[in-house]
């Protein structure tokens, strides 16, 4: 699969989460920033908004990109960044959780499998419905 129709699949399955929108978001000095998108949710009573950032890459994601991530959410106005990659080093997951502990931004992070599982599920819920 190529990667943008990877991409695609991706938001297709992002858009069951929450509103979903693939516009470039500026930073506060005007310039485009770094994610690919923005994912609106509403948890409990509490409305969040994530900058996107995929990575599809083989090998696992460090803690360079979780400060990177850190550091693009603080130069918006959003609530922090959802991070979505094939895996994470058990560093860069220490140090998300770290963030979300210490910090007012949030660091969400999400494998590659996390979402396949997800459309396996409703895939499977289509199924029986049309049986």
């Amino acid at each position: 699969m190529e990667s943008s129709e990877n991409f695609k699949a991706l938001f297709r399955t992002l858009r069951k989460l929450g509103e979903i929108e693939e516009t470039v978001l500026k930073y506060f000095n005007g310039k485009p920033s770094k994610f690919q998108g923005t994912l609106r949710s509403t948890i409990g009573n509490k409305s969040i908004e994530l900058g996107l950032l995929h990575y599809p890459w083989k090998r696992s994601l460090g803690v360079d990109k979780i400060n990177q991530a850190y550091h693009f959410s603080n130069n918006t106005e959003l609530d922090g960044a959802l991070i979505i990659a094939t895996k994470f080093s058990q560093s860069a997951i220490d140090l998300a959780s770290r963030i979300n502990l210490k910090c007012e931004k949030r660091i969400v992070l999400m494998e590659r499998e996390e979402f396949d599982q997800i459309d396996n599920m409703n895939a499977d819920q289509n199924a029986s419905q049309v049986i």
